[in-house]
């Protein structure tokens, strides 16, 4: 036992050193995307995504919290769905300003969708997923980060995805420390 808990402490100990040669730096961002729809039907959604992150050399890690609101005022629907990302990010630099990055990362996901009368039901499903994206660096601080498709797997209709439409674009907005 004694042996284990010295070889767990040195591979924290090398993680933490690597961590500091590769000038390491914590960085939080996201987006929010708030869309009403001109229409008879009175649709209106909220998408809203915190994200915490660590990154060291070309790998980041970190998780984002995805708050999406729907609502249809003239059928009486709505739902709220929240989830928990954590993920992996590894960048492929172009040149001194933009950088390609692969993320890959496991969606846990809460979904609650009510109709009129009372009536409508409640999910949790896992989505795996795997997200290209291209990184934008503005300043030494500042960075815009745009995903550009997503396949995913959705645990709940067990069913593979391949997205590279509009909703799969999102584009947002980080601070490094």
């Amino acid at each position: 036992m004694k042996h284990m808990k010295k070889k767990i402490l040195t591979a924290i100990i090398a993680i933490f050193a690597l961590c500091l040669e590769a000038n390491a730096q914590w960085y939080v961002g996201g987006n929010v995307q708030f869309d009403t729809r001109f229409s008879s039907d009175g649709t209106t959604a909220l998408d809203f995504t915190p994200d915490i992150g660590y990154s060291f050399g070309r790998w980041s890690v970190g998780a984002s919290l995805n708050t999406y609101m729907y609502f249809n005022e003239e059928h009486a629907l709505s739902s709220l769905q929240a989830s928990i990302s954590p993920y992996v990010e590894y960048y492929f630099p172009v040149n001194g300003f933009l950088s390609f990055f692969l993320e890959g990362g496991l969606g846990l996901r809460y979904s609650n969708f009510n109709m009129a009368e009372g009536k409508g039901n409640a999910t949790f499903s896992f989505n795996p997923y795997i997200a290209p994206g291209l990184e934008v660096t503005m300043s030494e601080h500042w960075s815009v980060l745009a995903h550009i498709a997503r396949l995913s797997f959705n645990s709940e209709q067990r069913t593979l995805f391949l997205n590279g439409y509009s909703d799969a674009l999102s584009v947002g907005l980080y601070y490094s420390f």
